[in-house]
């Protein structure tokens, strides 16, 4: 088993990837994933943008 193998099965364990993927993303991407289980505040603390533009979205 390779290093490469051992990190990916580590991010995919405690969630790194996901977070790795959602600093890719948009701001309006993230803000529309998050906003499947957060409410509309919760998601511009997350983002830290201005809840109006998460109610844009």
């Amino acid at each position: 088993m390779s290093f490469a193998d051992i990190c990916f099965i580590i991010r995919l364990d405690t969630g790194e990837d996901e977070e790795l993927n959602r600093i890719r993303m948009s701001k309006a991407s993230q803000a529309l994933k998050l906003l499947e289980g957060n409410s509309p505040v919760q998601v511009a603390i997350k983002l830290d943008i201005e809840t109006e533009e998460v109610d844009r979205l």
